[in-house]
């Protein structure tokens, strides 16, 4: 199975770390982000959460063929994520990128218990 890693930091007590990966041909992106000062600033139990993005197989076809024509190149599709949506800021990049162009996905977040 393809994946990249998008984000793997840690930065003043944060930790962020977001990989892509396919699934039945099908995009996923899962993401852990630890935080110490989440549970103050959100009023959470840990200072740990996940998040999960989930594209249709279309969805995935739609961006990939969208990131094809921006880049002007035919480089696959993993290579297109890491160029694109990479770093600390990554995820945010790929929803306005997803909200620009029609792509839909779904989203989920769990906040880890303690």
């Amino acid at each position: 199975m393809e994946r990249v890693t998008l984000c793997d930091e840690f930065k003043c007590q944060v930790r962020n770390k977001i990989i892509a990966y396919f699934e039945n041909g099908k995009l996923r992106i899962e993401g852990q982000h630890a935080d110490p000062l989440a549970r103050k600033k959100e009023n959470w139990k840990s200072d740990e959460f996940e998040f999960h993005y989930k594209f249709s197989r279309e969805m995935t076809e739609k961006l990939y063929n969208t990131l094809k024509v921006e880049s002007g190149t035919e480089d696959g599709f993993m290579v297109l994520m890491a160029r694109y949506f990479s770093g600390d800021f990554g995820d945010v990049k790929l929803r306005d990128f997803c909200e620009k162009h029609q792509i839909e996905f779904e989203f989920q977040t769990i906040v880890k218990d303690e």
